[in-house]
């Protein structure tokens, strides 16, 4: 029996990948059991005593605490357990994490005697926090950055999130105490009622408000005004969970425009500057959601036709487009755009941010908003691409972060028969030569990437359109898939790939390189975000 039950116990701590020790109090000899010394690479021999001589093994930052532990579970009779959490040297000085708990036996004085105890590996989950905490710190740090209000509030208008800015200008001092609160809290009735009505109004009909004008009233300071964008807050289910505002004070605007009709145009021009700050921080809570790239240049395409309605858009006789856009998580970085410039000359953009999640999405919001300001440059693609460059460096020196994205943009002009390309740090289009060659793209033709240097000059290739028959617009997702050996598909595959798949219509061919990219990875998952511009030039 008392064998049956130690061989349960050995299959109990196998399966919890936990390692035991028994020390007796006061003992320079210690227990290990083999599954322990296998976390700290060392063998019965050369194994310190961790009880005794933590700083033999224990981080020199965590021996501090650990001692301290130690001596309180030995001292406190009524206390019972032993438990903390610390970093162990292993025997090649690397460390790791060590999730350490142990039953205290004492006498019938109460003196501690014995401590037996077990330990698990927690590095992976101890890194996953840190990497956590670090991308939230990055979060807050870019919020609290825009000079805007902004929040997250619940289907009963509890605020969930709040930026620096906003708890400030209500009076609740810091974000952590207006957490839980509502509008009641801080404005007076019927300033909240009506935020309140709103915010129900936008849950139940999934319609945003944007760009209206709000009074705030107060119960003891003088009233004032918001221009507010509120959109509903919705989860990666369809679930709606509550409301995400922004607001820009306006209060002196209004004062202004009620004193002075005169100012009326004046009054305009700044809503239209405010507009886009706005802008700004409304992409960047729909960059927090699922699909919210997609999403984002789906508007975009539409503001832009719309923009171009008056114009005979003769290039689209002339070019057959498709694109394929495949996020890796619901927060993505990767990010197109197709700008009509005029009826015989069109740009297509793609860019790729560094990294993944909360970082990237942001950054891919700062582009948008860059862009927005540099629409009148789009015909000259290194204007264009230094414009991009100089606002994100702006935005990113000021944050005090260390971002980039890699991007591409070519025009094409069909009335001087040319396609202009330049690279901020991206990799050149795939480009379709009638001849069947592969064209060769100069290596100082690719310029530094976006975000990094306030000074960077960017370089335009030019190829002329007699030439080719179209060409390629890729992100390093694609080529990137690893098979299940860990092999990546590589730039040579995936040039065969679209060589293979010429002869077909340009929409057929990109939805054939995604399936032989799809077909290499066995899985058909991307582990990074995938985006595909492709361009056929028709009659060609």
């Amino acid at each position: 029996m008392e064998q049956s039950a130690k061989e349960t116990l050995e299959l109990v701590l196998k399966a919890s990948n936990e390692g035991v020790w028994d020390w007796q109090v006061g003992s320079e000899e210690i227990y290990y059991s083999p599954r322990f010394l296998s976390f700290i690479q060392c063998d019965e021999i050369t194994a310190p005593n961790f009880m005794s001589q933590p700083q033999r093994l224990i981080h020199a930052e965590d021996v501090g605490d650990f001692r301290k532990e130690l001596e309180l579970a030995l001292m406190d009779t009524e206390e019972r357990l032993f438990a903390i959490d610390c970093r162990f040297l292993k025997s090649d000085r690397t460390t790791c994490w060590l999730r350490i708990r142990a039953i205290v036996v004492r006498d019938s004085q109460g003196q501690a005697i014995r401590l037996a105890g077990s330990a698990i590996d927690i590095s992976q989950r101890k890194e996953a926090e840190i990497a956590l905490n670090e991308e939230r710190s990055m979060l807050k740090t870019v919020l609290d950055s825009v000079p805007l209000h902004i929040y997250y509030k619940d289907t009963e208008s509890r605020f969930v999130l709040i930026n620096k800015q906003l708890a400030e200008w209500i009076g609740a001092g810091t974000p952590e105490n207006a957490l839980g609160k509502t509008d009641k809290d801080f404005y007076a009735e019927e300033g909240w009622q009506k935020f309140r009505e709103d915010e129900l109004r936008i849950m139940q009909t999934r319609q945003s408000m944007v760009g209206e004008i709000e009074r705030e009233i107060w119960n003891n300071r003088e009233d004032s005004w918001v221009q507010t964008v509120k959109v509903p807050w919705i989860d990666s289910h369809g679930q709606v969970l509550g409301v995400f505002g922004v607001g820009n004070r306006v209060t002196e605007l209004v004062k202004a425009q009620k004193q002075l009709e005169s100012l009326a145009l004046d009054l305009h021009t700044k809503n239209k500057e405010f507009e886009e700050e706005l802008h700004l921080a409304k992409e960047i809570q729909q960059a927090l959601l699922p699909d919210a790239s997609s999403r984002s240049h789906s508007s975009s395409s539409q503001r832009q036709n719309n923009n171009n309605t008056s114009q005979t858009t003769s290039w689209r006789n002339h070019l057959e487009l498709a694109e394929t856009y495949l996020p890796a998580a619901d927060l993505a970085g990767d990010y197109y755009e197709v700008f009509s410039i005029s009826p015989d000359k069109v740009g297509l953009f793609i860019c790729d941010v560094m990294g993944h999640g909360v970082r990237s999405a942001l950054v891919v919001s700062m582009i948008r908003g860059v862009i927005e300001k540099a629409r009148s440059s789009q015909g000259d693609a290194e204007r264009f691409i230094t414009t991009i460059n100089d606002g994100l460096s702006g935005i990113l020196g000021r944050a005090g972060l260390t971002l980039f994205a890699t991007a591409c943009y070519t025009v094409i002009d069909f009335r001087a028969g040319q396609l202009e390309i330049v690279s901020a740090g991206h990799n050149f289009p795939y480009v379709l030569r009638k001849d069947g060659t592969q064209h060769r793209f100069h290596r100082r033709a690719r310029g530094r990437a976006l975000g990094l240097f306030s000074t960077a000059q960017y370089r335009a290739t030019q190829i002329a359109l007699a030439d080719i028959s179209g060409f390629v617009l890729y992100t390093d997702g694609l080529f990137e898939a690893n098979s299940p050996e860990g092999e990546e598909w590589g730039c040579k595959r995936m040039f065969a790939a679209i060589e293979r798949h010429r002869h077909r219509d340009i929409h057929s061919m990109i939805k054939h390189l995604i399936l032989d990219a799809q077909q290499w990875s066995a899985d058909q998952a991307f582990e990074d975000d995938v985006c595909v511009l492709g361009a056929f030039l028709k009659n060609s």
